[in-house]
């Protein structure tokens, strides 16, 4: 299974194509992690929100362990990627990275992603 999609801005076949991945993350209760294209600028999105009220699940999230590991990411890459913004829990966002880094940050975010979230039955 895919880790990530690469969308375009503005390009209505992406859109679609971003919710549908939307979808299966969901159904496959997996992040959502897209590189997104708008012009010259790259940027990385990670979402964990579309888990969050799964139907008899629930989503236990270590958010201060992903919030520390993406910033680790960003540091890393720092002298190319332009920017981290932490816009909730469970939105991160990479700004302005090289197109020769993104799928190798994507993995890395994934897999940060991945490994602190965990599900357990609801009553």
């Amino acid at each position: 299974m895919d880790k990530f999609i690469k969308v375009i801005k503005g390009n209505d076949r992406d859109r679609e194509k971003s919710w549908e991945w939307r979808n299966t993350c969901k159904e496959q209760k997996i992040p959502y992690v897209v590189i997104l294209i708008a012009g010259d600028k790259i940027s990385i999105g990670a979402s964990i929100i579309h888990l969050t009220n799964l139907p008899g699940e629930k989503m236990e999230v270590n958010t201060a362990a992903i919030e520390t590991e993406l910033k680790e990411i960003y540091q890393q890459y720092s002298e190319n990627v332009k920017g981290y913004w932490n816009f909730n829990d469970l939105y991160h966002l990479l700004d302005f990275v090289p197109e020769t880094y993104a799928f190798e940050i994507c993995d890395k975010v994934y897999n940060i992603l991945k490994s602190h979230i965990s599900f357990h039955p609801q009553p």
